[in-house]
């Protein structure tokens, strides 16, 4: 036998061979990795659980401190875990890590994997320091509530080991194999030698595109049929060539033509979205025409409540001149005083008027603003009429709490929630009726809180009192826009936030807006 034909069977069945081990080899590792995977899985999965069996109360009671408690410990028992980050569907998300814990945005890549199955991934997080983690997601359901989701990062080291050991394992498979493959490619190359190698240029020829060759055999024995079924393979490959380039061009045209449909329904999309915002800014103008109506009645409601004072002692002065007159007392000095008097409780109900005016008019650029003083020209816009009515206001500021923004708006902010509380105690009779303001600094912010005692809001309504037109007081009583602008005004043009919700004896509003570092002045 030709030594050379021989040895370049030998060559092409070991090739053969080696090629087939090289699969299997890339098939075995795949199914290893998946192992390795499905067992992070499950560990991650039983830690999930776990956090949101010890968690599950704290976290429909929103208690972040227990929350924290938990992660913390699991952190400390558990080297391997390098975050755990709690997303709630409504409030702050919490991140864990050994080196301490914070509130922050969720990562847009972490938001997208919140899905209603458990996802993972392996990738590296900056809340590792730079560390490749396997990051796993779970859902927390209790009873059908979905309350959020919890993201965890586990080290990558039991993977890397697990890899190592496997890899160890299958050089020593892959070396067995290969002692084996050189055996049977010299004993089975022997057998097959001259039709394997004119097959072998067959198929070099039509590996490299040419499906013009065919193997010419006259042998009628199983290498005859295996020459004729190459034959065929090689016709039914040009068949399938012609097929195929048939098929490109149609393809390519239904895309064009795909192309075309979507260019137009994204101009029909956006001449929508064009309709669609101009309605949106015409509501958001009604409301605000509303909201501004609804403020001159409630500015001119005060007003009165400033002006009845001063209107009686101006009634009183007037009738004490008439009776003076009827009893020979009206001399020039009695004249004189009495006119002193009169002008100056005029002065004051003018300085009143000015005080409203100033009030509501809108600042054109942000300033560094006193929010006491804030407080004060709100408390001030109400004062006459808490007097009246018996309401004691009871205030707590700390010192030197300055914000940059608008004084004016905020102080409208807080007149709206004032006058709430003012109407919840009337409507309650409650008595005493008592107003709770507290002011001061936490980390970069200021917060003000305006706690009354008149019972608090029906919990059915307390995520609605912020929509426009939703008022729980009497028709006629109420346009439902005023703690809507106030929203606005906060959370826009402050950039703060404002929620509500009940305290120890009634309603409780907690506005935030950021801090000013360099002073009031």
């Amino acid at each position: 036998m030709n030594r050379r034909l021989f040895f370049k069977t030998f060559v092409a069945m070991f090739g053969l061979s080696f090629a087939t081990l090289l699969i299997f080899s890339y098939f075995f590792n795949r199914q290893q990795e998946r192992m390795i995977i499905q067992v992070m899985e499950a560990q991650a999965r039983t830690v999930a659980q776990s956090i949101a069996l010890l968690g599950s109360d704290a976290m429909v009671t929103n208690d972040q401190g227990v929350i924290l408690e938990n992660n913390l410990n699991i952190l400390k028992k558990s080297p391997n875990i390098r975050y755990i980050v709690i997303d709630p569907r409504r409030g702050d998300t919490i991140v864990s890590t050994p080196n301490g814990w914070r509130i922050e945005p969720l990562l847009p890549r972490f938001k997208a994997m919140e899905k209603p199955h458990s996802l993972y991934a392996i990738f590296k997080s900056f809340l590792s320091g730079g560390e490749e983690v396997f990051h796993y997601v779970y859902p927390l359901d209790f009873n059908g509530f979905e309350w959020g989701w919890l993201h965890l990062g586990f080290s990558t080291e039991q993977i890397k080991t697990m890899r190592h050991l496997i890899y160890r394992q299958g050089l020593m498979i892959a070396g067995f194999i290969l002692l084996m493959t050189l055996l049977g490619s010299y004993i089975f190359s022997r057998w097959l030698t001259i039709p394997i190698i004119q097959l072998n240029n067959a198929a070099k020829s039509a590996a490299s595109g040419k499906l013009d060759i065919m193997v010419q055999t006259r042998r009628k024995d199983e290498i005859g049929e295996l020459v004729e079924s190459f034959n065929r393979m090689i016709q039914n490959l040009r068949d399938n060539q012609t097929q195929l380039r048939t098929a490109n061009r149609m393809l390519e045209e239904k895309v064009q033509q795909r192309t075309r449909e979507l260019e137009q329904l994204n101009t029909q999309l956006e001449e929508k979205v064009k309709k669609e915002v101009a309605k949106s800014r015409e509501k958001d103008q009604m409301l605000i025409q509303q909201s501004r109506l609804a403020s001159m009645g409630e500015m001119i409601g005060n007003i009165a409540h400033q002006w009845r004072q001063p209107l009686n002692a101006l009634g009183l002065v007037l009738q004490n001149i008439q009776m003076a007159h009827e009893h020979g007392r009206l001399d020039e000095e009695y004249l004189r005083k009495a006119t002193d008097k009169g002008m100056k409780l005029i002065d004051s109900m003018s300085h009143t008027i000015d005080d409203f005016r100033n009030f509501f008019k809108p600042n054109k650029s942000k300033e560094r603003f006193d929010i006491a003083q804030s407080i004060d020209s709100a408390l001030e816009m109400v004062e006459s009429s808490f007097k009246n009515h018996d309401i004691n206001v009871n205030l707590q500021l700390e010192p030197e709490l300055c914000a940059l923004g608008f004084p004016s708006e905020f102080s409208q902010v807080l007149l709206n929630i004032l006058t709430n509380a003012k109407d919840a105690l009337l409507e309650r009779n409650v008595n005493p009726k008592e107003i709770w303001i507290h002011a001061f600094r936490q980390n970069t912010d200021i917060v003000v809180t305006i706690e009354d005692n008149g019972g608090g809001i029906d919990t059915s309504v307390v995520e609605k009192i912020f929509d426009p037109y939703f008022t729980t007081k009497e028709e006629g009583k109420g346009t439902g826009l005023g703690l809507y602008m106030s929203k606005m005004i906060i959370e826009r043009s402050m950039n703060g936030t404002i929620v509500a919700d009940n305290g120890s004896s009634g309603a409780r509003f907690t506005t935030r807006i950021p801090a000013e570092t360099k002073g009031c002045t």
